[in-house]
């Protein structure tokens, strides 16, 4: 039996591995998106970012989230993405019509990636 914070990893329940990986995903999408403005390529560079959040967040359900399901990382990375849409839609970012898009393209990517992040967590977990 595990001790320390493995111990209480492993004691959560499987919902809650689902809001940490969105909430996983929004705290290292946002630092990420700075970059890729400050560097000048808004596109591809929002992409990335949310790319490679939602591998993170993946990666941490996979590693330490015992009790998630196959399916927790992605669908926390997709409801990670509905947050993510909802400040931008509280902002007036811009119209509806191009959130709604932006939100099926950062829901797919992030979906993907946390998958993908998740299978890497899953073998680190194996390895102990």
């Amino acid at each position: 039996m595990p001790e320390g914070p493995d111990a209480e990893a492993e004691a959560r329940p499987a919902w809650q591995w689902l809001l940490i990986a969105a909430v996983w995903l929004v705290v290292l999408f946002l630092p990420l998106s700075m970059l890729a403005l400050w560097f000048g390529r808004p596109l591809p560079g929002l992409l990335l970012a949310c790319a490679l959040s939602a591998w993170a967040a993946g990666a941490v359900v996979g590693r330490f989230g015992a009790r998630a399901k196959r399916a927790t990382a992605p669908l926390g990375a997709a409801l990670g993405a509905v947050i993510l849409i909802g400040i931008a839609a509280l902002g007036r970012a811009a119209p509806l019509v191009i959130l709604a898009g932006a939100l099926i393209i950062l829901a797919s990517v992030g979906a993907s990636l946390a998958e993908l992040g998740a299978r890497y967590g899953r073998r680190l977990r194996t390895r102990r």
